[in-house]
């Protein structure tokens, strides 16, 4: 398949999970969902690409709701920028992080306090929440030449690999 690049970095890492700024330089279908998951480190709420939902050990009465309670995918766009396709400007939108996604947050951070509380130095970071998307995809230019068709895969069951920077 095509290449698709994502550049992450941490914000805050909470007990149990990692909040994260992303910024992709390509727009593939699921890229954030499908780059996290191959790390071993789903979105939240990503039933698809996550599995089931790990509670972490010793956490909160109210951080256990939240996380049951969170319906959808703990990923918002905070900011998409592209070039329009037909005349080529630049066009962005910014969004603030919803009321649901500002209570998860709300209560991981309270869990960080608790797991310093009892003791707990066990960082499990299975799901990541990322509130803090910026899509801004380039625009493309037109080649001057024909690029060579890329290389065959070496297996037809093989998966392509995945361009991450941090």
């Amino acid at each position: 398949g095509p290449r698709a690049v994502t550049h992450y970095r941490g914000i805050r890492r909470y007990r149990s999970h990692p909040h994260l700024e992303v910024k992709l330089d390509t727009g593939r279908t699921h890229q954030i969902r499908v780059h996290m998951a191959h790390l071993n480190h789903p979105v939240v709420g990503d039933p698809m690409y996550g599995g089931r939902q790990r509670i972490p050990a010793a956490c909160s009465e109210e951080l256990i709701h939240c996380l049951k309670a969170f319906k959808r995918q703990a990923l918002h766009a905070r900011r998409l920028a592209l070039h329009h396709p037909g005349n080529g400007k630049l066009m962005s939108w910014e969004s603030a992080t919803p009321p649901d996604m500002v209570s998860l947050i709300y209560e991981l951070s309270k869990d960080v306090q608790i797991g310093a509380d009892r003791k707990s130095t066990r960082l499990n970071s299975s799901h990541v929440v990322i509130s803090y998307a910026v899509f801004c995809l380039k625009k493309k230019k037109k080649p001057t030449h024909t690029p060579p068709p890329p290389p065959p895969h070496p297996h037809p069951h093989s998966h392509p690999s995945l361009s991450l920077s941090c």
